[in-house]
């Protein structure tokens, strides 16, 4: 018996790459393993099914196999992550403001691309003062929950506000902005200072400030922000150190080809 698409055609069969992009998605931030069962559960998929593909994806080095029974992901996946065009360019060109934001702040550091109706981390810089936080590199968080996400709606167009909140503004916190109205009001204010705050949205007790980053025709293409305790944290302080560096990094993003 085949298993059918959850999205899109209920009726179309699963091919063997939906199962495989199944089986690694099944797989979130807290996991170091999974067993064979917790795949199965996860995906849907028959358990005999799991094995033999995910049998495939041990020999590719997708998958690893660990010591007991279960599977973690493979280091094939971080060398391919690390040829994504967007992660080396504009990796490469965000570190040093990313290191020159850190010295001076001595905070956390994120720098962070649009993905849909969510911000992707592709790196994070931080020292012995770390806190705990929802950020990692490669990691996702809703657009309107968090400052860099702010900083980009932003700057973009209407299409980019209508389909966030389509989506659904659920609340991470207590903080967090969970009505049109206010976010559009926000927005707006972002869009003059070109400057957006987090108020524990996304975490609480964790404030971030960001400033968005453009490519040549000022098109958004990123953000940068500087996060930190709020029993230390002045984002305020920080806004301009921010800005300023994303606005001589934005000068040094080349134009798409």
């Amino acid at each position: 018996m085949q298993e059918s698409a959850e999205a899109g055609d209920e009726r179309r069969p699963l091919s063997s790459l939906d199962r495989a992009y199944r089986i690694l998605d099944a797989f979130e931030t807290t996991d170091r393993h999974l067993t064979l069962g917790e795949i199965a559960l996860r995906t849907g998929i028959p358990k005999s099914t799991v094995h033999r593909i995910a049998t495939s994806l041990v020999e590719w080095g997708a998958l690893d196999r660990g010591s007991g029974a279960g599977f973690s992901l493979g280091m094939r996946l971080f060398e391919l992550g690390e040829l994504v065009p967007a992660r080396r360019v504009l990796r490469d060109l965000a570190m040093p403001f990313l290191e020159d934001l850190f010295e001076i702040t001595h905070e956390t550091i994120n720098f962070v691309i649009p993905d849909g109706v969510e911000v992707v981390y592709l790196e994070k810089f931080s020292g012995h003062r770390r806190v705990d936080a929802p950020s990692r590199p490669g990691g996702r968080l809703p657009m309107y929950s968090t400052a860099v996400g702010k900083a980009i709606m932003a700057h973009s167009d209407q299409r980019m506000f209508n389909r966030v909140v389509n989506h659904g503004l659920t609340p991470l916190t207590k903080t967090t902005i969970t009505q049109p109205d206010v976010l559009r009001r926000e927005l707006a204010e972002v869009a003059a200072m070109s400057v957006a705050f987090d108020r524990g949205e996304a975490h609480a007790g964790l404030s971030c400030v960001a400033a968005p980053v453009f490519a040549p025709g000022k098109r958004v293409v990123g953000a940068l922000s500087v996060c930190g305790p709020d029993d230390r944290f002045d984002a305020g302080r920080a806004a301009q150190a921010v800005r300023a560096a994303a606005l001589a990094l934005s000068r040094q993003v080349p134009r798409p080809r």
